[in-house]
């Protein structure tokens, strides 16, 4: 998700699911700022509620404006 803290935790991104496999993959998201923007957003990766300790690799992540 892109959550704002400063914003009581607004999910500018909601969660998004996604199945993982032994291939790298490419994933794109694209969402509409429709609140105001926190200078602290940040972008979340949550892993875990699978019960799997699997190792996972995130490269090559960037956050974009389009207009």
């Amino acid at each position: 998700c892109v959550s704002a803290p400063d914003n009581d935790w607004l999910r500018y991104l909601p969660d998004q699911k996604i199945t993982l496999g032994t291939s790298k993959k490419t994933y794109e998201f694209e969402f509409t700022m429709e609140n105001p923007d926190d200078p602290n957003a940040r972008i979340e990766f949550n892993m875990g509620a699978m019960n799997s300790t699997a190792t996972i690799y995130i490269d090559n992540v960037t956050l974009v404006e389009i207009q």
